[in-house]
């Protein structure tokens, strides 16, 4: 994180990102062994962070290195920690809760406006002709917010069908056998 900082244009404010945030969540949950953390950061990096730095390489976002890795290396480590378990409950709940938070406070801390961090500033220059003036703004933010919800449920959707408890199939409750009730034994009717 560090040469990142200092390589990109927008030096500490680059933190305020949320795929940043997210990585340093990642890191937080490595460290301090926090699942709950892990799984809200791996939940926002792969549903609403890589489609949106994918999206941002083909049209906005100049691509270097550090950048590149901030949204790789995070994700690689935070699914390797969580590999074996179950994807903490209420993931992407908490991921669009740190989302919004972090839009907040990056508007309330004012970067300089050439950053447009989290696009506080304005919003997206390729959706910008479509919500003009401080109303639009606004109705960005709200699709925004309601579009990465959606896509923090469908990816938490995915990811726990990846990330569950060991000896756990997708759809059985634990302790039952496909086919039979509770309580009779195989054979008996």
């Amino acid at each position: 994180m560090g040469v990142h900082v200092a390589v990109r244009p927008e030096h500490a404010w680059v933190l305020l990102a949320s795929c940043d945030v997210a990585a340093l969540a990642t890191a937080a949950g490595l460290l301090l062994g926090w699942e709950f953390c892990l799984g809200a950061a791996l939940v926002f990096q792969i549903a609403v962070g890589m489609p949106a730095f994918a999206v941002g390489l083909c049209t906005t976002y100049p691509a270097n290195v550090t950048g590149i890795a901030i949204h790789i290396v995070p994700l690689v480590f935070g699914a390797v920690a969580l590999s074996g378990r179950a994807l903490p409950r209420g993931a992407a709940a908490a991921a669009w809760i740190g989302y919004v938070l972090t839009v907040l406070v990056t508007y309330l801390v004012a970067p300089p406006p050439e950053f447009n961090i989290n696009f506080t500033t304005a919003v997206w220059p390729p959706l910008a002709r479509a919500f003009p003036g401080g109303l639009g703004r606004a109705v960005f933010f709200l699709g925004l917010f309601a579009a990465a919800a959606v896509m923090l449920w469908l990816g938490a959707l995915a990811l726990a069908r990846v990330f569950r408890a060991p000896g756990r199939l997708p759809g059985r409750l634990p302790g039952r056998l496909p086919g039979r009730l509770p309580g009779r034994l195989p054979g008996r009717r």
